[in-house]
């Protein structure tokens, strides 16, 4: 996902943030295929904060000069120079915001174009559905792995029982355990 967009908006960088509406923070998913999580923010906070308490594409040119600019959730690397930042919440269908995707750095302008956020926002409608799935996917495969270690342990079981010529050597065994 974030090398489609770097390619497809011509930036520097690009970070997916995780929104929880219920503890009223989002945070910097550092990869799709893995449940860790950044540093939780609040929303409201920062540029990032600021744009999914709005549930609004926001666009800013020298975000490091602005009264909203917070380096914590705003900074993709430490120590990078900031010209511009496009930020754009995803709602889900309840209009919920439930992720926010970052883009920095438009390569070769100071600032990311109208055409840019248009197409931004129009791609961030299907982003929902797209990251819920790639999560949940995730999340069922790391299901399937435990089963599959359950079903290895059960089978193991089986096995065993099957070498046991009666239950009464069960017994046995089990008294000498």
């Amino acid at each position: 996902l974030s090398k489609g967009l770097l390619k497809c908006f011509h930036c520097s960088h690009s970070q997916l943030f995780k929104v929880s509406q219920n503890s009223r923070c989002y945070w910097v998913l550092k990869d799709l295929n893995s449940s860790k999580k950044g540093t939780p923010l609040p929303i409201g906070f920062g540029l990032i904060g600021y744009s999914i308490s709005k549930k609004n594409i926001f666009s800013f040119v020298q975000p490091e000069r602005s009264v909203l600019f917070r380096k914590e959730s705003d900074r993709p690397v430490p120590n990078i120079h900031l010209h511009s930042i496009l930020v754009c919440p995803i709602l889900d269908e309840n209009g919920e915001v439930k992720f926010a995707i970052v883009l920095y750095n438009k390569n070769n302008s100071e600032s990311f174009s109208e055409e840019d956020r248009n197409c931004l926002e129009i791609l961030s409608s299907h982003f929902h559905q797209i990251i819920s799935s790639v999560i949940n996917t995730n999340d069922l495969s790391d299901e399937i792995k435990s089963s599959n270690s359950s079903i290895d342990d059960l089978s193991n079981l089986v096995n065993f029982v099957s070498f046991v010529p009666s239950l009464d050597s069960i017994t046995d065994i089990s008294l000498n355990i």
